[in-house]
């Protein structure tokens, strides 16, 4: 296996001879390698009956690139007039809908000597009329003018100028190809280290990680060094979160909605487009990644899930081989995880599967983040915690006939402000009337949360902290048998005014008791820690109980102060939570929210969709915690949008509303402890013993049989240790970050 691997990378670096294609992704001497390798591939063998027939006018993505594939690696009754000319003519008469310039600059290469120079000089014209160049700030993470940008650094790698004589051509090939090379021993570093292993939202993944195999893979070309070696240790785990997040039933895998309310893409190849089917075979080759080779291995099932076809794509497996890759095993992924901007919290043991995910800080890189750095979700079989924002921006609105509005209002209200905020997640917000916010040019309405960061980072170079774009980091992680530990320091998420410092960690004891403890200092007396947590479906119906209701005109839809101590279940599909508030002793504990009633979608491509818009009377999506006066609902209602994601109005659009757990304000230093028990018996854990100690506290849980001790302390970071097995010696909380091992392979 190291020798295959060895041999791939040299190829991404190694120049092809002088005047000698292709000289993209694969050398002249690795395609010759292939083609003797590969007499008796089956793999072609469907590619060729896919291309064989009638491909019409309508060219689908990946068709062009599968041409020129099959033309490379099996020349002799491989791709035959008809797949040319279907190359020459996207070359020099490009379909909108079909192949992105990548494609079709990669098409051009492989095929080089036997296109046409008129295809050929047709296409490097056009390409001509607005040169593209890398610029300092130009994020990966923004799709569409980034992938042009990596189409232009292609063809200046691809075409030299005696092969294009033009007086554009030469001056534009350098400029593309010093700003590249400037780009990639400057910038990238810094964007992979600041966006880490995790993408910036589910939705959004795919497109992350393909511009970045791209950049990886096109840059080391540019610069003569292997970028994917030189970076291994920062993207070589990049596609792993695809099966920590995966579901047991793989007939239905699903990857956690974290801040895209529409989409939750379970494989790096969402789409067919922008050569997203490449992503895994191509960190699969370049880095031997386990994970990598899995996704790469699962390619045909997940197009297939799309209704796409995987013919098109079988070539992957003979130009990009993973004979003796190891391959990650999925039966045994572990029970925790660091992924670098998350951890991940896994258990499929006696209580049923349980998935706990964890924003770990990640940096705001991108317009469409969400202010949720300590965020966490919950999934069984359903899910337990959820997100409360929908991504309807651009669907709810007039000329669709949709709206968005702030209680009963008549104006329109930014729904994005409120599905970016904090107030959406299951975070701590800290309530300071004073603190008002502005966000895109216009004032922040949702009250508590974390500072609104405005727009993309433009900037590569500055420190994230100078830049203020820093949220958070991980403190220390760690584990043993019968506990997970997880401490985030969050104090750069929000206001220097109002939080001096922030400290958020997860205990989770047996696999099953989920323990959030909190340690903040507030910068002032006047302001209030509130804990959040957003429930898909309403709680025990004993717990809305009119007497205790204060607001709201139906007994569904409303707020309810419940007793502190009382446990809050809630069940969603076959999966069940408890959650109660453990400290501090004095605590208000609300529970809001609305009916969870569903609405339709009457007209256009999604008409009988439903989903959770609420209403001006309900309560899912208060923009401010529920103690504060006139207090409006955030609501939106759906006409006739025209795009929404596979996933929008499904299991991600399950919400009832939220828990409040409003701690005092005068503490100068606060200590809030919840326990979240999965899949509880009638009572979720048979005894719990607090005892407040100075700067801490000693806790004592019993689960029947078993028992553990938990001792926290609030010093310049929190201290503690857990006894979860009197025969084992106190485990210490971990000060600093334990290394995950290797995946376990088949």
């Amino acid at each position: 296996m190291l020798h295959r691997l060895a041999l791939l990378l040299v190829c991404v670096v190694s120049p092809a001879l002088a005047g000698t294609h292709p000289r993209l992704v694969f050398s002249p001497t690795f395609v010759e390698t292939v083609r003797q390798a590969e007499l008796q591939q089956p793999r072609l063998g469907r590619l060729r009956a896919r291309l064989s027939g009638d491909l019409g006018e309508l060219v689908l993505p990946g068709e062009v690139l599968a041409a020129a594939a099959l033309h490379l690696f099996a020349p002799t009754g491989g791709a035959g007039p008809a797949q040319l000319d279907l190359i020459a003519r996207h070359l020099s008469e490009p379909d909108a809908l079909g192949p992105d310039l990548l494609e079709c600059v990669l098409a051009m290469d492989w095929c080089w000597a036997d296109l046409s120079v008129t295809a050929r000089q047709l296409f490097l014209r056009r390409m001509l009329e607005d040169p593209q160049i890398l610029e300092p700030g130009d994020s990966p993470l923004e799709h569409d003018g980034f992938r042009r940008k990596l189409a232009y650094l292609a063809l200046a790698l691809a075409v030299e100028e005696d092969e294009y004589r033009s007086p554009e051509w030469g001056p534009a090939r350098t400029r593309i190809l010093r700003a590249a090379r400037d780009y990639v021993l400057t910038a990238l570093p810094n964007y992979l280290a600041w966006r880490g292993g995790v993408p910036t939202s589910s939705a959004n993944g795919p497109w992350e990680e393909s511009n970045t195999a791209w950049l990886l893979e096109l840059g080391s070309l540019a610069v003569g060094k292997n970028l994917w070696a030189e970076h291994a240790e920062a993207t070589g785990r990049w596609l792993e979160h695809y099966l920590l997040v995966s579901s047991a039933d793989q007939a239905a895998p699903r990857h956690v909605v974290r801040d895209d309310g529409d989409a939750d893409p379970p494989h790096p190849a969402d789409h067919a487009t922008s050569l997203l089917p490449m992503t895994a075979h191509l960190w699969a080759a370049r880095t031997g990644d386990p994970a990598a080779v899995a996704l790469a291995r699962d390619l045909d099932a997940a197009l297939t899930r799309r209704n796409i076809d995987p013919a098109l794509w079988s070539w992957l497996d003979v130009a990009l081989r993973m004979e003796g890759f190891a391959t990650a095993n999925r039966e045994r992924l572990p029970a925790q995880r660091n992924l670098g901007g998350a951890v991940v919290f896994r258990n499929a043991g006696d209580h049923g599967q349980y998935l706990i995910w964890i924003e770990a800080g990640q940096a705001l890189l991108r317009r469409g983040q969400h202010f949720d750095a300590g965020h966490f979700l919950i999934e069984g079989d359903g899910p337990l915690l959820t997100d409360a924002g929908a991504d309807i921006a651009l669907e709810a609105v007039g000329a669709k006939r949709g709206e968005q509005r702030l209680g009963s209002g008549r104006a329109t209200f930014p729904f994005e402000q409120f599905a970016a905020s904090s107030l959406a997640h299951n975070c701590l917000l800290f309530e300071e009337a004073s603190r008002v916010y502005e966000w895109h040019g216009k004032p922040f309405v949702p009250r508590g949360g974390q500072r609104p960061i405005d727009g993309s980072c433009r900037d590569f170079q500055t420190p994230l902290e100078v830049q203020e774009r820093s949220t958070g980091r991980l403190l220390a992680y760690g584990y043993r048998q019968g506990a997970s530990y997880a401490a985030l320091d969050l104090t750069d998420a929000y206001d220097n005014r109002t939080v001096t410092r922030y400290t958020r960690a997860f205990l989770l004891l047996w696999n099953k008791v989920l323990l959030v403890i909190d340690v903040a200092e507030p910068a002032g007396g006047s302001v209030t820690p509130i804990w959040l947590a957003q429930l898909p479906v309403a709680p025990d119906r004993r717990l809305l109980d009119p007497r205790l209701q204060v607001r709201g005109e139906t007994e569904d839809a409303g707020i309810w102060r419940i007793p502190a101590g009382d446990w809050i279940r809630c069940t969603s599909r076959a999966g069940t939570l408890a959650l109660r508030s453990l400290l501090p002793q004095e605590r208000v504990v609300s529970l809001v929210g609305g009916t969870g009633a569903r609405a339709r979608i009457l007209d256009g491509a999604f008409a009988g969709r439903s989903y959770v818009g609420g209403s001006a009377d309900t309560f899912e999506r208060l923009v401010a915690p529920s103690s504060r006066d006139n207090v409006g609902n955030a609501w939106f209602r759906l006409g006739a949008p025209t795009r929404l994601g596979a996933e929008f109005g499904g299991r991600v659009q399950q919400l009832w509303g939220r828990v409040e757990i409003e701690a005092p304000a005068a503490n100068r230093r606060h200590l809030l402890v919840t326990a979240i028990v999965l899949d509880p018996a009638e009572l979720p854990l048979s005894q719990v013993r607090i005892t407040e100690e100075p700067g801490g506290a000693l806790l004592f849980l019993r689960d029947g049989a078993r028992a553990a001790t938990v001792q926290l302390q609030m010093r310049d970071t929190l201290r503690g240790f857990v006894v979860v097995d009197p025969a084992e010696p106190a485990w210490e909380l971990p000060e600093g970050i334990v290394a995950d091992p290797k995946l376990e392979t088949e």
